[in-house]
């Protein structure tokens, strides 16, 4: 039986889901039209005017771009999936007929094929440009990237032949290294709004903070498909209009005024998105006023004082007492009742799962970066601290600094 109905254009083809089942992307052949679905909250997101004919498109693996192939203007249009806005086109190196898309492994290319022809061209997605064309068979109708992201099958329809392609480029083998320096990492625990009010922890101590910590990275609460534009605007007016982007102090008066003061580069890590927090505040009000639930409804709000009263230990705003394993367990109180009541319910925005997604984004950063003999640092809100700690203390490639020595500096008590 079907769940649900959602409005596309004229002649939907085959969707693609983000990874938290937000949004469908869904090309519109006859419409010229992606159709941008709101899956949780069971609405219509966009209608992006993108170009002739797309029967097909892809997301990348960071789920921060939609390539959709333009089977009537023989292109690739990119579509940003927050702001939904076109960031682009591939118009040289194409075939006729582009057809669908394929992002196989870490998303370093996009394999197109070219229906009307017997090629698939490959698009590197960090310089947006075709760097191959490569015969497979007459009218190369479907791609299909292997679980292993290493290769692409092709079946050509006329020809009637399937080829597979290799699908990643391998980096050429480094020579053994003689020494591999651990890279460090210090986590901030952000009190967001707080730190506006704050005496002991202001937007003046966190940037001074970082200061102290002068890191080589600065891992963000920013969702990565938010970051492009915000640092276009920052660049472009020394002001930031993303929305996301804006609520968040320690950025809009840190992170930015000392991009212009510190070399580090920023990496959004945030899994976060708008559904997903949509879905949240909705559920969690119909929850509190369903006399049903009431029961555990009351379990929650129990557990939520006593986790209050525990965090009540030190203040609120003293980044000394939120900078100890005494803060993240009486914040823990209250989170690990939250998971067992609502997580399954909650999907992609549960407490686990959505620290796992930020957590997933950070990982593969201190992956691409292991053994190199930097600083990390890492910003987000106080509550999430916790889990991330544990997830840090568990690797064995990573220093891990204590705040504490640095607020010594500050002689901040």
């Amino acid at each position: 039986m079907p769940r649900s109905f959602h409005t596309t254009g004229d002649r939907p083809y085959p969707a693609d889901v983000m990874w938290d089942g937000s949004y469908a992307f869904v090309p519109n052949l006859d419409a010229g039209t992606v159709s941008v679905i709101d899956l949780l909250n069971g609405e219509t997101g966009a209608e992006v005017d993108v170009c002739p004919g797309p029967p097909g498109g892809a997301l990348t693996p960071d789920q921060v771009t939609y390539i959709v192939a333009c089977g009537g203007s023989d292109e690739v249009a990119f579509i940003n999936t927050a702001s939904f806005e076109s960031t682009g086109r591939v118009t040289d190196g194409l075939g006729p007929r582009p057809f669908s898309v394929v992002v196989p492994g870490e998303g370093r290319y996009a394999l197109v094929n070219n229906a009307g022809g017997s090629t698939v061209s490959i698009v590197d997605l960090e310089a947006r440009e075709v760097v191959q064309r490569i015969e497979v068979g007459e009218q190369p109708i479907v791609l299909r990237a292997h679980p292993d992201g290493e290769r692409v099958f092709v079946a050509n329809e006329i020809s009637g032949t399937l080829v597979e392609l290799v699908a990643t480029a391998r980096a050429p083998e480094s020579p053994a290294a003689t020494e591999v320096v651990p890279n460090e990492v210090v986590v901030l625990g952000m009190i967001h709004g707080g730190h506006e009010t704050s005496e002991t922890f202001s937007l003046e101590v966190v940037r001074d903070l970082v200061r102290e910590i002068d890191p080589d990275y600065w891992l963000t609460e920013i969702p990565p498909n938010r970051w492009d534009r915000a640092w276009a605007e920052f660049q472009a007016s020394g002001t930031v209009e993303e929305p996301r982007v804006r609520r968040f102090p320690e950025y809009m008066d840190g992170l930015f005024p000392l991009s212009r003061e510190l070399d580090f580069e920023v990496i959004p890590t945030a899994g976060w998105t708008e559904p997903m927090s949509d879905f949240r505040a909705a559920y969690l009000d119909a929850y509190a006023r369903d006399p049903a639930r009431a029961d555990r409804w009351a379990e929650y709000q129990t557990v939520a004082e006593a986790s209050a009263e525990a965090l009540a230990a030190g203040a609120a705003d003293d980044p000394r007492w939120i900078h100890t394993d005494a803060y993240d367990e009486a914040y823990d109180i209250r989170m690990r009742v939250y998971a067992r009541l609502f997580d399954a319910d909650l999907g992609p925005g549960g407490w686990e799962a959505i620290n796992a997604s930020h957590w997933g984004n950070i990982e593969r950063a201190l992956d691409r970066h292991r053994g190199e003999g930097v600083r990390f640092l890492l910003t987000y809100g106080a509550g999430h601290k916790g889990p991330f700690l544990r997830e840090l203390r568990a690797r064995n490639d990573i220093v891990l600094l204590e705040v504490a020595p640095f607020l010594d500096r500050l002689s901040v008590r």
